[in-house]
C-alpha cells in the first residue's frame, strides 16, 4: 500500500515566499531556498559517513547512489550550479503588503508633520544644555541608517561606539574616556583595594539589589561604557534630576549605599593628611606664632589667605609674599644676622704656612690671614676630581691651622687642595663660564647649555673673578705655568718681596717720573702746576683760593658736602655675590631667588642617579642653609607631584619639584568636589568644619619626604551629615563627587 504521506524529497512549500530559479524550466532542486532567498541546492545530495567511509545519499526517487560517489572530504560528488531564487506569487504579496504600509504611513506623516516629521519621532525635547542641537545625526549614528537601521538597532543589541564617539566630539575627556570614570585601567585597578577595605553597608532595600541588571547591562563586562547609562537625554528640564539618579551608582560600585548619613564610608585621614608640598601647620602658627611682636602681622582669618575664588573644589592661597612675607622675607635674607650672610660658595681655609714651608710642601703663595672653614659648597665644583674629593674628605674639620704633628698624607692632600682650588681660579680666569660648565657636566651627568649655565652660575660677574685672583693669588699666572710644568712652586719667604708681574697694577712709587707720592709733574702730593696735586693752586689743591674749595677758599669751604662710600652691608642688601675675607658668598636676592631655585631643580633631578647631587641638596634644603628653602618646602607633595620638564626653558630635561601649594588646574576635575563658597553663608567659622587637631604633633625633620601634618582634626562625616539629608540638603552622590575625574577639556563648552 503507497504512503499518503508525500515525500519530502518533493514537497514544494507553498507557504515559502521562495521558489528555486530552476522551477521555470521543471527541475527544480528539492532543497530549495532558505528563509532569506539564498539558493540551498548547489549539490544532488549530502552524503553520510558510515564508519570510516562517506556514502551518497541521493534518493530513489532522483536515481539512487550516483556511480561518482563522494569525495574523501564528503563533499558530493555532483555538484550543481547555483540558482537565482524569485518570489512566488505568495511573497510577493507580502512584499506588496509591507511597502504599502510604510507608504502609507509616511503619507499620513508628511502630511501631518511635513518637514518637521522627526519631531514625532523624537522621545522628548532635549535639555537645556543641548537644546541648541537640531539634527539627530549630530548625536545619533543610527540617523543615517534610515528606518531599517533604526528596527535593526532597536530589537538588536545597539553598538555604543559610534554614539560615543560623537559625544566625545564636544566633550573630550581625555585618553580613557569610555572607561569607567575616565580613568586608566590600571589606575581603577590600584583602587579597589582601597575600596575592599570599606566596612559593608547594612542590608540595602530591594530596588538596589535590582538595580545592577536593570540599569547596567554592561555590568562585569570591560569598558567602553555607553555615555547613555547614565546621561539619558530627551527629558527636558528634568534631565538634571536623571544624572543624580542614586541606583546610578549603585549599579557598578560593589559597596553601594542608599543613604549617606547611615552607609556611607567614614572619612579616613581627611583632610589633614593630605601630601602636600609647602609644611605648614596651621595649629603651630595660630597657636603659637600668631602671638606677641607678631601679633599685629598675624592673619585675622582665614581667608585673609584663603580667599573665596568661585572655583568648587579647593580653598585658593595667596602668594608669598602677602602671606608670609611679612614674617619670613627677613629670614630668608638674613637681615638681622650677624657676621657674613648667605650661601658660602667657595672658601680658603687657613695653613699653617710655617710647618709647610719647614716640611718643603711646595704649595706657591697662599694668604696667610685666611680664617674660613672649608666650604660644604665645594665640592659641587669639583665633582669628578678624586683627588679633591679624597682630600676634602680628609681635610674637613681638620685643624689646618696647626700642623705640627701632620702626617706626611695630610700634607699631601692639603697640597693637592691648594691647586685644586687654584686649579679652578685660574680656569675660571683664562675660560670664564665655560669652565663652570666643564666641571658641573660631572656633577650633572649632561652638559648644561648657556641658559642654564646662567643660572646656575648665578650671573657671577667677571670682575668678581678677576678680584679674587688679584686679592688672593696675585702671582697665579706664574705659578700655574711652572705648576704645570712639574715644576715646584715653593712658598714664599713673607720677609721677601716678590715683584708682582703678574695680574696686579703696579702701584705708584716714590720715583719723580712715575706718578709717585712725591711727583711734581704727574699730580703729586707737591704738585702745583695744574695737576690737582696737594699744593696745587688752581685745581682745588691744598691753596686754591679761586672758588675751588679749596682750605684758602672762603665761598666754597665750607659748603663742599661731606660724601661717603657705601658699606658693604648695604651693598649686599639687595642680594648676590660678594666677597667677605677670603671667602666668596652668595646672598639670596629674596623668595624664588633664582640662583639657589635653580640649583634645587638641578640636584632634585639628579639626587638618585648621584650621591655628590643628594649630598649637596640636603646642604641646600637645610634649615639654616641660605634662604631656608627646605624650611617650607620639600614636603612629601613635592616628591609625589613631581614632573619632567626643562628648567625655566633650558634645554636639559630633568624631573622638577612642585614648588606651589596644591593647586588643580582649571581643566582638573577629582572624585570630591566641594563648594565653599556655598557654605560660607551658612557656616561662619572655618573652624567648625576644621578645628584644631588637640593630639601631639610630629615634628618634621628638614626635607622629610614623610606626609606633613596640617595641625587640622580628623573631619567627621556627621558634620556633613546634618546637613546632607534626603529630606533636607539632598545626599544624592554627584552632590559631592565627580564621576568623569582627571584633566579634562572642552571644545564646546563645559562637560559634566
Amino acid at each position: 500500500m503507497d504512503d499518503p504521506v508525500p515525500s519530502q524529497e518533493n514537497y514544494e512549500r507553498p507557504n515559502h515566499p521562495w521558489i528555486c530559479g530552476r522551477a521555470i524550466q521543471g527541475n527544480a532542486c528539492r532543497s530549495g531556498p532558505d528563509h532569506k532567498g539564498h539558493c540551498g541546492g548547489q549539490s544532488e545530495c549530502r552524503p553520510v559517513r558510515r564508519g570510516d567511509r562517506w556514502h551518497c545519499a541521493r534518493p530513489a526517487l532522483a536515481g539512487g547512489p550516483c556511480p561518482e560517489g563522494p569525495s574523501p572530504e564528503g563533499q558530493c560528488g555532483r555538484p550543481l550550479p547555483t540558482c537565482q531564487p524569485v518570489r512566488n506569487l505568495r511573497g510577493l504579496r507580502r512584499l506588496l503588503a509591507r511597502w504599502s504600509i510604510l507608504v502609507a504611513v509616511g503619507l499620513i506623516l508628511s502630511i501631518t508633520y511635513g518637514n518637521r516629521v522627526l519631531e514625532f519621532i523624537s522621545p522628548g525635547p532635549l535639555s537645556p544644555f543641548h537644546s541648541s542641537i537640531d539634527n539627530c545625526i549630530i548625536c545619533h549614528a543610527a540617523a543615517e541608517k534610515g528606518p531599517r537601521g533604526w528596527i535593526k538597532l532597536a530589537l538588536g543589541r545597539p553598538d555604543i561606539q559610534p554614539d560615543n564617539l560623537r559625544c566625545l566630539k564636544c566633550h573630550p575627556l581625555g585618553t580613557h574616556a569610555q572607561s569607567p570614570h575616565s580613568l586608566d585601567p590600571q589606575v581603577l585597578k590600584k583602587l579597589e583595594p582601597k575600596v575592599a577595605e570599606w566596612p559593608d553597608p547594612p542590608p540595602l532595600p530591594v530596588s538596589l539589589h535590582m538595580a545592577a541588571p536593570l540599569l547596567n547591562p554592561d555590568l562585569g563586562r570591560q569598558h567602553p561604557l555607553s555615555c547613555g547609562l547614565c546621561h539619558q537625554e530627551h527629558q527636558g528640564h528634568f534631565m538634571q534630576e536623571t544624572w543624580w539618579a542614586q541606583d546610578r551608582c549603585n549599579s557598578c560600585h560593589r559597596k553601594a549605599t542608599s543613604r549617606f548619613d547611615q552607609d556611607h564610608p567614614r572619612f579616613v585621614d581627611y583632610p589633614h593628611q593630605e601630601q602636600t608640598s609647602i609644611k605648614f601647620n596651621h595649629r603651630t602658627h595660630f597657636q603659637k606664632h600668631f602671638h606677641g611682636k607678631l601679633a599685629d602681622k598675624a592673619p585675622k582669618n582665614c581667608s585673609v589667605c584663603h580667599p573665596d575664588n568661585g572655583r568648587n573644589n579647593m580653598v585658593s592661597s595667596i602668594h608669598f609674599q602677602p602671606a608670609c612675607g611679612t614674617c619670613h622675607i627677613d629670614q630668608i635674607r638674613e637681615v638681622f644676622q650677624s657676621g657674613p650672610k648667605g650661601l658660602k660658595v667657595l672658601s680658603l681655609p687657613p695653613l699653617d704656612l710655617d710647618v709647610l714651608r719647614q716640611r718643603g710642601v711646595a704649595i706657591g703663595e697662599w694668604p696667610g690671614n685666611s680664617d674660613g672653614d672649608l666650604s660644604p659648597f665645594m665640592p659641587g665644583f669639583f665633582h669628578g676630581y678624586p683627588e679633591f674629593e679624597t682630600a676634602f674628605a680628609m681635610l674637613n674639620g681638620m685643624d689646618t691651622l696647626n700642623l705640627t704633628t701632620a702626617t706626611d698624607s695630610q700634607l699631601t692632600a692639603i697640597a693637592t687642595l691648594v691647586w685644586n682650588i687654584k686649579e679652578f681660579v685660574f680656569e675660571l680666569l683664562i675660560s670664564g663660564r665655560p669652565a663652570l660648565a666643564k666641571r658641573w657636566q660631572n656633577l650633572l651627568g649632561e652638559r648644561p647649555d648657556y641658559h642654564l649655565l646662567a643660572q646656575l652660575s648665578g650671573q657671577m660677574p667677571a670682575d668678581l673673578v678677576r678680584s679674587i685672583q688679584k686679592e688672593w693669588f696675585p702671582h697665579l699666572l706664574e705659578e700655574m705655568a711652572l705648576h704645570r710644568q712639574g715644576k715646584p712652586v715653593p712658598i714664599p719667604n713673607p720677609h721677601s718681596a716678590t715683584p708682582a708681574t703678574d695680574t696686579v697694577e703696579k702701584r705708584g712709587s716714590p720715583d719723580g717720573d712715575k706718578g709717585g707720592l712725591l711727583d711734581s709733574d704727574k699730580g703729586g702730593l707737591l704738585d702745583n702746576d695744574d695737576k690737582g696735586g696737594l699744593l696745587d693752586s688752581d685745581k682745588g689743591g691744598l691753596l686754591d683760593n679761586d672758588d675751588k674749595g679749596g682750605l684758602l677758599d672762603s665761598d666754597k669751604g665750607n659748603q663742599t658736602p661731606t660724601l661717603r662710600p657705601l658699606t658693604d652691608d648695604a651693598w649686599i642688601e639687595g642680594g648676590g655675590w660678594y666677597r667677605e675675607g677670603y671667602s666668596l658668598y652668595y646672598l639670596p636676592t629674596g623668595h624664588e631667588d633664582g640662583f639657589l631655585r635653580t640649583w634645587l631643580d638641578t640636584l632634585f633631578s639628579r639626587q638618585q642617579s648621584s650621591s655628590a647631587a643628594q649630598r649637596l641638596f640636603q646642604l641646600l634644603i637645610a634649615e639654616k642653609t641660605a634662604g631656608q628653602c627646605g624650611k617650607c618646602h620639600f614636603g612629601a607633595g613635592a616628591y609625589a607631584g613631581a614632573q619632567t620638564g626643562a628648567h625655566a626653558g633650558a634645554s636639559l630635561e630633568m624631573t622638577l619639584p612642585k614648588w606651589r601649594g596644591r593647586v588643580a588646574p582649571l581643566d582638573a576635575k577629582e572624585f570630591r568636589k566641594f563648594s565653599h563658597t556655598a557654605h560660607q553663608s551658612l557656616i561662619p567659622r572655618c573652624q567648625d568644619c576644621h578645628p584644631f587637631t588637640t593630639a601631639p604633633l610630629p615634628e618634621t625633620p628638614p626635607g622629610a619626604t614623610s606626609v606633613v601634618h596640617s595641625g587640622f582634626a580628623q573631619l567627621e562625616k556627621m558634620v556633613c551629615a546634618k546637613c546632607h539629608q534626603p529630606d533636607k540638603a539632598g545626599d544624592a552622590c554627584l552632590l559631592c563627587h565627580n564621576y568623569h575625574v582627571g584633566q579634562k577639556s572642552s571644545a564646546r563648552g563645559r562637560s559634566r
